[in-house]
């Protein structure tokens, strides 16, 4: 049977911690978010710490995810893809691998990235638009519809709710650190393999295959 890997979008394939965190900025006005510091001690938290560092209180969460997504739209085309991706992506398609996208981005956002890039055809569905919460729910339908064992199924992200997200579908992870949460906190959640390059990516998905 076939394996199929999952994909996280942002953190993971592309690079958009930058532009989040001046989307972030300008919707809140936070001085932490221009404190590279900060910064660097809020990768250390979960996306719910963080807010609640950053003083941001829930009942704003929705508003305040709406309008980043409006305008990250808006800023696309300053997303790039993180370099070693286009390549590992197309050899894994090539290498009868199955390829989906699970992200809280909008479907149409993803679309135009991998379009720009010359990547859409390597991925047989992207499911977007998923809430905060909600990824584990997605993982286990998309194993339903497509008649997928656990064992055959591989989730990639960088956040910790990428790793417990594939606890709760039972299917190993692997969480890259190049994205938007620290090595050390990643470890903390306990992903099957941890990747801190795209040559480490390549090596867990070798092994993975092979088990």
């Amino acid at each position: 049977m076939n394996k199929t890997i999952i994909f996280d979008f942002d953190g993971t394939i592309v690079d958009s911690f930058n532009l989040a965190l001046d989307i972030a900025y300008q919707l809140t006005k936070n001085p932490s978010l221009t404190d590279p510091i900060k910064v660097n001690q809020l990768r250390t938290m979960s996306l719910f710490k963080a807010a609640h560092e950053l003083n941001v209180p829930r009942r704003s969460w929705p508003i305040l995810l709406f309008k980043g997504k409006k305008i990250m739209t808006d800023r696309l085309l300053e997303i790039q893809i993180f370099p070693g991706l286009i390549n590992l992506i197309q050899d894994l398609a090539n290498s009868d691998f199955k390829l989906y996208i699970v992200s809280s981005n909008s479907k149409k956002n993803i679309s135009k990235i991998l379009d720009k890039n010359n990547l859409s055809q390597y991925f047989e569905s992207i499911y977007g638009g998923i809430g905060l919460l909600g990824k584990s729910k997605i993982l286990r339908i998309i194993m339903k519809q497509k008649h997928l064992q656990q064992k055959n199924v591989l989730y990639i992200g960088d956040e910790v709710r990428d790793i417990d997200a594939s606890n709760k579908a039972k299917i190993k992870s692997i969480a890259v650190t190049w994205g938007y949460m620290s090595k050390d906190l990643l470890v903390e959640h306990q992903p099957w393999m941890l990747a801190e390059n795209v040559e480490q990516l390549k090596k867990a998905i070798l092994i993975w295959q092979n088990s």
